[in-house]
């Protein structure tokens, strides 16, 4: 009989069996492996936390995944999960029992219908696959590790922690000499320093895929993690967000700058042991302005993606993008960046750069006028492989628009164009005149027909005032809210 889609009578005698209250959970080691997932499923549905334990404890396959088991998450079925996990590996094994090697705890899809994710019979051994694939290529699973009595704990993890991962860290934390912990995604918010280093303390560092720092606090804080970030050699993706500068202990003397100057060195300098980065994404960080020189000289492998918003530059910031090797970037975000009054010939030789990589550019809110357009239309030309552009929020005229439309003619894979709505259609308080926005939109879309081939194409204005929305204009106009 098939498990894989278990008929009427299996799930019948599934919810009998998990629904009796006499039965000896010693009894599940006699039922057959196959039995074991969906009976942990209906445990779970159940909440019945002694079975849940017992059925972990005597799991017969290398892999247990239980990031999508628990819909209707509880915390008793979860402290019994771990409760069963930690039975097993501090027990002594028994003869032919199969090593629980991973567990899950991810929100990943697995069928649980059926045995053969659990076991490997769909073409390999899951608590492998399991795993980041460039960690299994390093050997970071190697055989003697496997032969330990060692279980990897796979999961994501937000910091402040939830009422879950509480449990799992301090679980984790009385039995780390039995298992590894092991975080694919970390995010770090506003969190004492003191708990975030512990915390990384019984973290494998290098099995971390992807951070974020969201930190509010002042730099010390951030660059006391460094230490533990240069570990983390597998880092594929890095976000650095929202970090504020605190004055509230800032001595008298003014030597604030030369401590925090020290500080941001420290912080910028640990990209350059990260080896395997491929998207850093840096969003409303005051102490980049004139430090992209250094950032960029520390990154020192190709990147797929860099996203920076709400930053300030200087003019040496803009050029250190001139100066960037090791590039072959795929996708350039500048958003909230004010760009005014800096000379954009940097930029374009950067694009020059990246022209036969690059995917998507965003120059959004970058404060850019008619001449800084013009001085990237050339290279603009250039960026055959281009799928998507974004210019919303600069104060670009029709004509310069116009040119824009011509001098990207032949770009034939774009397949997403977010212009800003002209300047022209703005009244001297900064509202939209609604006539002219149509009338000036739909003649920039009559060019951009008369050009290229029609794909989308949308022109959005400024913010309301009032209301934040925007009016855009695609194959109509569309008004924000409260012009509605």
């Amino acid at each position: 009989m098939s498990l894989q889609a278990p008929p009427l009578l299996l799930h019948l005698a599934v919810q009998t069996l998990v629904s009796n209250e006499t039965l000896d959970t010693s009894a599940l080691q006699n039922q057959p492996m196959e039995f074991f997932p969906i009976l942990l499923k209906e445990a779970d549905t159940q909440r019945k936390t002694e079975m849940v334990k017992a059925l972990v404890a005597d799991w017969p396959y290398p892999c247990l995944s239980v990031g999508l088991l628990m819909k209707n998450p509880d915390l008793e079925i979860y402290r019994a999960m771990l409760d069963g996990v930690g039975t097993r590996l501090q027990r002594e094994s028994r003869p032919g029992e199969q090593k629980l090697q991973v567990l899950d705890l991810r929100y990943v899809h697995h069928d649980f219908g059926g045995g053969g994710v659990w076991s490997g019979r769909d073409g390999g051994n899951h608590s492998i696959e399991t795993l980041p694939e460039k960690l299994l290529v390093e050997g970071l699973l190697s055989q003697r590790t496997l032969r330990r009595q060692h279980v990897k704990v796979v999961t994501d993890l937000h910091l402040p922690a939830d009422e879950y991962k509480k449990q799992l860290l301090e679980w984790a934390n009385k039995i780390k000499d039995f298992l590894k912990l092991c975080c694919v995604r970390l995010r770090i918010g506003k969190e004492k320093g003191s708990t975030v280093r512990n915390v990384f303390q019984i973290l494998q560092l290098h099995f971390i895929n992807e951070l974020e720092l969201n930190t509010v606090g002042d730099l010390s804080t951030l660059a006391s993690f460094v230490p533990f970030i240069r570990k983390m050699r597998n880092l594929h993706k890095i976000l650095l967000v929202r970090v504020f500068q605190d004055y509230t202990h800032a001595p008298a003397t003014g030597s604030t700058t030369d401590r925090d100057e020290k500080y941001v060195r420290k912080i910028l300098s640990q990209f350059s042991k990260l080896n395997r980065l491929k998207h850093v994404t840096i969003d409303d960080v005051y102490f980049l302005n004139d430090h992209m020189k250094l950032l960029l000289r520390c990154l020192k492998t190709p990147l797929e993606s860099l996203s920076i918003s709400f930053c300030n530059f200087s003019q040496s910031d803009l050029e250190s993008f001139a100066q960037w090797g090791h590039c072959q970037l795929k996708h350039l975000c500048l958003r909230g960046v004010n760009l005014s009054d800096l000379n954009f010939m940097p930029l374009k030789v950067f694009l020059q750069s990246v022209a036969d990589t690059l995917l998507t550019l965003e120059l959004e809110d970058c404060r850019m006028k008619d001449p800084d357009l013009r001085v990237l239309l050339p290279v603009l030309s250039q960026c055959s492989l281009l799928t998507s552009i974004n210019l919303y929020d600069n104060e670009i005229s029709t004509n310069a628009l116009k040119d824009l439309l011509y001098h990207t003619a032949n770009l034939s894979q774009l397949n997403e164009e977010l212009y800003p709505a002209p300047k022209e259609v703005y009244n001297h308080s900064g509202y939209i005149k609604v006539v002219e926005f149509s009338q000036c939109c739909a003649e920039l879309k009559s060019t951009h027909v008369n050009v290229r081939q029609l794909r989308s194409v949308c022109f959005g204005s400024n913010p309301c005032l009032d209301c934040c929305e925007r009016y855009f204009y695609k194959l109509e106009t569309k008004l924000c809210d409260c012009s509605s």
